[in-house]
């Protein structure tokens, strides 16, 4: 069996890592949907040294890159565009973060954590023309904190993947047959796509939402933000809750600014919790009680 990998990011170089650590086949085609750092990009190149390996295509561009092969299996790690054409010309999988038939669609990760859920997971799944959906091959699942950000969740379903994902290579070489579970459930989910604009911090009402949205969003290049009262936007790189005897609390109902010190806001919430918000650094002097929108 022939076998191309693409996707985006680290993922295709550590899974090739890992099959080359376990002794497992190595695909015959890496490619990468858009072309990584520089610093990425060396470390595909020593680890794909006898495989064809390119950057920068969508499906057309993959399609016509394929041709050179004699490729039986296209496993996608994380490209983003949809497979059309590529479904009637291979046989595709796919590996979607999220603990399949939950969260279908993008951004499952943020999601996860946002919502507050106590697991989550990563599949490998085949792929038919609806969205993350086909036969589940495989899937993990971790435990989830409300501390955890998006890079610590997919840090932790990438050490799951590259446990996994030799096994389950291994396996289709051999000709062993792979039990298979079902993709289609009354309680699966799909949840829309997440926009830079989504990160406004706007559900004041509810201290654990806000709590988890910073934390979660916290090490994305696009955080959790407030908003001013001159239409600034001020990024927030963290919370902390705050169990401080001596801030005396407000009798009202509604978020209120206790303190803004430098770059630390202290804000009373609803349910009468403290929350302390570190924004961005080098805002010192912008933020005041009155400027701040909640």
């Amino acid at each position: 069996m022939n076998y191309a990998l693409v996707g985006n990011n680290d993922g295709p170089l550590r899974l090739i890592i890992a099959l080359k650590k376990e002794g497992v086949k190595l695909p015959d085609f890496v490619g990468l949907q858009k072309k990584p750092h520089e610093t990425l990009l060396v470390k595909y190149l020593q680890e794909t040294v006898n495989i064809d390996f390119n950057t920068g295509f969508k499906e057309d561009g993959l399609i016509e890159l394929l041709k050179n092969h004699q490729i039986d299996v296209l496993i996608n790690c994380f490209c983003n565009f949809k497979f059309n054409i590529l479904l009637k010309l291979y046989s595709c999988f796919n590996i979607h973060p999220s603990y399949l038939p939950m969260y279908r669609g993008r951004h499952p990760m943020h999601w996860a954590l946002i919502l507050g859920e106590k697991e989550h997971g990563i599949t490998l799944h085949k792929m038919t023309s609806d969205f993350d959906a086909g036969a589940i091959y495989w899937q993990e699942q971790i435990e989830l904190n409300k501390n955890m950000s998006v890079a610590e969740l997919r840090e932790g379903l990438m050490l799951k993947l590259e446990e996994g994902f030799p096994v389950i290579m291994s396996c289709f070489f051999k000709n062993e047959e792979v039990v298979t579970k079902s993709n289609e459930s009354i309680e699966g989910s799909y949840l829309p796509r997440r926009f830079p604009k989504d990160n406004l911090l706007s559900e004041w009402e509810n201290s654990d939402w806000i709590y988890r949205k910073v934390k979660a969003l916290r090490s994305e290049s696009s955080p959790a933000y407030i908003k001013t009262t001159e239409l600034e936007y001020i990024p927030v790189r963290d919370v902390l809750i705050i169990n401080d005897p001596i801030i005396k609390l407000k009798e009202n109902r509604k978020p209120t600014i206790i303190k803004v010190l430098n770059n630390k806001i202290l804000i009373q919430m609803p349910d009468e919790v403290i929350l302390q918000m570190t924004t961005e650094l080098g805002i010192s002097g912008k933020l005041n009680k009155t400027s701040v929108v909640l």
